[in-house]
C-alpha cells in the first residue's frame, strides 16, 4: 500500500465511518449539536437528512462516542424489516434488552418496562434510526406508540431519525403527521464546498500521521470537482489517487493523477452535480 511511501501511519481515506477522523466543519458540528440538544429537551424528535455519502452515519457515530454516563442509546443502521415485530426485536437488541419470543404486544411492554426503569434510574434514553427513509408506514406507527410511553407526563424516549432527503416527504405524509408536529430539531447536511474539501483532505492526512504537502490544493480542487463535496466520494477518489500515484512513483499528487483515478473509478461529476443541484433546490423551496 501507499502508506509508507507517503509517510502515513495508517490509511487516511477509509470508506467506513470513523469517529477518530471526525472533521469538525460548521455544518457537521451544527448537526451534532442538534442531536445533543434533544437530550436537553423533555421530549422531541430530531431529524437529520442528506444524500448518500454525505456523512450522516459519521455524525451519529460521533454522537454515540461522546455520550455521558447519564444517557442510554440504541442505534439501528438498517431499517428494512419484515414486520413490526422484527423492528421491535431489533430495537430491544440495540439496548441489550433480554426478551423471549413474543408477539408485538409483549415486546412493546418489555420495552416500556425498560424505559420506565431507565427513567427511575435517572437515565435519558435515545434511539437513533439510520436509513429511516426506508421505514414503512406501519413502522412509523409503531415508533409513534413507543414515543407515547411516558411517566409523570414525561416522554421517556427521544428519537433521532437519520435518512436521505425523501425522509422529509415521508414525514409530511398525512399518515405520519404526528411526527411532523413533534420535530424539535431538523438538520440537513450539504456537500462540502471547495475550501472545506481542501481542509477535509488535509485534515485526514494529518490525522493519519502525514504531512499533506503531497496532496496540494490543485489536486484537492480536482477531487472536489469530481466528488462535488460528498465525503464518501472524496475518500474513494483520494484513496484511488494515492494508489495510482504510488504505482507510478509520483511523490506529489497532481490534478492529472486525480483525473486518471476518477476515470478508473468511473466517478461521475454529472451524477454528483445532479445531487448538489437537487439539494440546492430543496434548500430554496
Amino acid at each position: 500500500m501507499y502508506q509508507k511511501f507517503y509517510g502515513l501511519a495508517e490509511a487516511p481515506f477509509s470508506p467506513y465511518p470513523d469517529v477518530d477522523f471526525w472533521y469538525q466543519s460548521g455544518r457537521y458540528q451544527s448537526a451534532l449539536d442538534g442531536v445533543r440538544l434533544s437530550l436537553a429537551e423533555q421530549a422531541g424528535l430530531v431529524v437529520m437528512t442528506g444524500p448518500a455519502g454525505i456523512g450522516k452515519s459519521t455524525v451519529a457515530g460521533q454522537f454515540l462516542s461522546s455520550l455521558s454516563s447519564g444517557v442510554t442509546a440504541g442505534y439501528l443502521s438498517n431499517t428494512i424489516y419484515r414486520d413490526v415485530e422484527e423492528l421491535l426485536k431489533w430495537i430491544l437488541l440495540s439496548f441489550d434488552c433480554d426478551y423471549r419470543t413474543g408477539d408485538r404486544v409483549s415486546l412493546f411492554h418489555i420495552f416500556a418496562d425498560f424505559l420506565i426503569k431507565q427513567h427511575q434510574e435517572g437515565q435519558k434514553v435515545v434511539l437513533m434510526l439510520d436509513e429511516a427513509h426506508t421505514l414503512s408506514h406501519r413502522a412509523f406507527n409503531q415508533l409513534k406508540m413507543l414515543t407515547n410511553i411516558n411517566a409523570n407526563k414525561r416522554q421517556l424516549l427521544r428519537l433521532v431519525l437519520i435518512g436521505q432527503p425523501k425522509l422529509i416527504e415521508l414525514l409530511k405524509d398525512a399518515r405520519n403527521s404526528f411526527f411532523t408536529q413533534c420535530v424539535t430539531v431538523e438538520r440537513q447536511l450539504f456537500p462540502l464546498n471547495s475550501t472545506e474539501t481542501v481542509e477535509y483532505i488535509h485534515y485526514r492526512i494529518r490525522k493519519a500521521g502525514g504531512d499533506p504537502f503531497f496532496f496540494p490544493e490543485d489536486a484537492c480542487e480536482m477531487v472536489w470537482q469530481h466528488a462535488s463535496g460528498l465525503p464518501r466520494v472524496i475518500n474513494a477518489l483520494c484513496d484511488a489517487s494515492l494508489l495510482k500515484a504510488h504505482a507510478e512513483h509520483i511523490e506529489v499528487v497532481d490534478p492529472k493523477t486525480v483525473e486518471g483515478a476518477a476515470s478508473e473509478l468511473s466517478v461521475s461529476i454529472h451524477a454528483a452535480e445532479h445531487i448538489c443541484e437537487a439539494l440546492k433546490a430543496a434548500q430554496s423551496s
